[in-house]
């Protein structure tokens, strides 16, 4: 019997995906959305990108103290001010109360005002030290908002992406086949293991929805060179993004998403 993945799932050594799925509409059926987020348990210290989403608490707290045990949880990237990337934020300064919120953290006082002591500002460039991990904030190539902040960490060499690659996750039905569009063991697969890329629809309705300024913006050559030269400097294996299956299949998922940018894009 094949083990059927589930999360919190180990991705590279001492990294892991964490968060769960939300079911929406597409053409009249079911399909699935990630809402991610990833832990990196390093030998010096841990950090968690994005606190996630308030629906996805019990679930990220449960695995939090599965996989941390004792330790601390010691620094959260919240990459943007919005619900899925940061609505656990309170929580989980209140749950570690020596860990610090690091990035861009502009607005967050206004959110979470009571939690300011725990925030230390960290410029785009800034490597974090977790002892076998080095993980550096970098500038979101991607941006959901204006303070989105993506992360790369280069002994795993992942790059982490918030709401870039976003994208609904299902195989492509064959012609006679008949199904529902989410298949069991979908869930928590990477791209390589489902087989194949996922549909230009799923990944182009998913950009439209989560980046709505791709429907109004034909720029996608000139996104995706700097996403393609951020990706020459910083040598990636691994993107992991919120919302979307954990890719392994770099170059071919960076095509794919040039073309879903290009198919957003209302004309």
């Amino acid at each position: 019997m094949i083990a059927v993945p589930h999360l919190p799932r180990e991705i590279a050594p001492g990294v892991f995906w964490l968060g769960g799925c939300l079911g929406v509409e597409l053409d009249g059926r079911i399909v699935h959305g990630y809402s991610s987020v990833y832990l990196l348990r390093g030998t010096k210290a841990t950090l968690l990108v994005d606190p996630g989403h308030p629906m996805d608490w019990h679930a990220i707290d449960s695995g939090l103290d599965d996989l941390l045990g004792a330790r601390p949880l010691d620094y959260v990237l919240p990459t943007h001010p919005e619900m899925p990337h940061s609505g656990n934020l309170g929580r989980l300064l209140a749950k570690y109360p020596d860990a610090q919120a690091v990035g861009d953290l502009r607005d967050f006082h206004l959110y979470y005002p009571g939690f300011v002591a725990q925030f230390a500002t960290r410029p785009v460039g800034d490597v974090i030290d977790l002892g076998d991990m080095q993980f550096e904030i970098v500038d979101a190539l991607i941006k959901d908002l204006p303070n989105s902040v993506w992360g790369y960490e280069s002994t795993r060499r992942i790059l982490y992406v918030a709401d870039g690659f976003a994208y609904l996750h299902h195989p492509e039905l064959g012609e006679g086949e008949h199904g529902p569009y989410h298949l069991p063991g979908e869930c928590y697969s990477t791209v390589r293991e489902l087989g194949q890329l996922p549909t230009l629809r799923a990944a182009s309705w998913f950009t439209g929805f989560s980046l709505y300024w791709s429907r109004y913006t034909d720029n996608a050559d000139a996104i995706f060179e700097q996403v393609r030269s951020l990706i020459a400097t910083h040598p990636t294996d691994i993107i992991a993004p919120a919302h979307g299956s954990v890719i392994d299949d770099v170059p071919g998922m960076v095509g794919l998403m040039v073309e879903a940018h290009k198919s957003a894009f209302i004309r």
